[in-house]
């Protein structure tokens, strides 16, 4: 199947998801992985432009990792971004990860849009982040990856 069909038919699935279950659309997110991004077709621009005007969050995620993180910020309707976790890592040892990630969130928030860490593990970064006015982050410090069985089906008494 051509990619064009697969647009069409994520956009057509998502589309009808939102119109059975409309408060739902704004709780989803679509991430946007930069690197496939980087050179994209003019119908996945065009489906990308459709699931923002049906209220869906779009994020850049890995946002760092490609070269056309401010075109893309500029150009796309995201909401969000996800930074990406090499800038986390040593974010409480290296200044130049330092100044990074606050130049990233600044920006960002002038832009109106919300920011993601990916990869926190220590309580360090945590607080650096939360200084820096980080919206959400995620990563090892409070919970490891876990299967999809285990999160299913936890007691919540």
């Amino acid at each position: 199947m051509a990619t064009e069909q697969i647009s069409q038919k994520l956009y057509q699935t998502v589309s009808q998801f939102v119109k059975k279950t409309p408060k739902l659309a704004a709780k989803l997110e679509f991430d946007l992985s930069e690197s496939s991004l980087q050179e994209p077709l003019p119908h996945t621009l065009e489906i990308i432009e459709k699931l923002h005007q049906l209220g869906i969050t779009l994020v850049i995620d890995r946002f760092g990792k490609g070269v056309a993180s401010m075109l893309h910020l500029k150009t796309m309707p995201v909401s969000k971004i996800k930074i990406e976790r090499e800038f986390i890592r040593d974010l409480d040892t290296n200044e130049r990860s330092r100044n990074l990630v606050r130049a990233v969130i600044r920006m960002t928030s002038e832009l109106g849009l919300e920011v993601q860490a990916v990869g926190v593990e220590n309580q360090a970064q945590l607080d650096t982040l939360a200084e820096f006015g980080c919206h959400y982050w995620q990563g090892k410090l409070y919970m490891l990856p876990q299967t999809a069985d285990t999160v299913f089906t936890q007691d919540t008494n």
